[in-house]
């Protein structure tokens, strides 16, 4: 199963360098850490100081990195700890809910390990089942009386 969609959008196809055909291939970059991340002041893209290179990408595949990163992240545990059923969960530091559209909406914010908020938007009708599937589920493990609150 690949990691990315097999189309890519021809706006965000890379230019060729100059000396090499159009039909080869381009070598991986390969990257072993990351140095610092930072966005361009016009926010148009991100920049990845890496090791040995420097990474470059437009915001319009945001989204698409957020999407594929997890899946990565599992499939990879997966691969090398040879456990099919390994699941992929970051740490939450704190939480917080907030409504849109008057009310037609849910959004629950969660604060990552590192400090970054990744917010999720629901429709009013989903709210119901996910408090019974969270009761449910907290009726399984021992909650610890710390393990709540907004986000500061």
């Amino acid at each position: 199963m690949p990691l990315v969609k097999e189309n890519i959008a021809p706006q965000r196809s890379p230019v060729p360098a100059e000396g090499v055909e159009r039909n080869d291939p381009p070598e991986p970059v390969r990257v072993a850490s990351i140095e610092r991340i930072e966005l361009e002041p016009d926010g148009q893209h991100m920049v990845v100081h890496c090791d040995r290179s420097t990474l470059t990408f437009h915001y319009s595949v945001f989204r698409e990195l957020l999407a594929v990163l997890p899946a990565a992240i599992m499939q990879s545990e997966r691969m090398l700890q040879r456990t099919p059923h390994i699941n992929f969960a970051m740490g939450c530091e704190g939480w917080e809910l907030g409504a849109i559209d008057n009310g037609k909406s849910l959004v629950l914010t969660f604060r990552l390990q590192g400090g970054a908020d990744i917010s999720f938007c629901l429709p009013r009708e989903q709210i119901p089942p996910m408090v019974d599937a969270l009761i449910a589920a907290a009726r399984l493990v021992q909650i610890p009386t710390h393990a709540s609150g907004p986000l500061q």
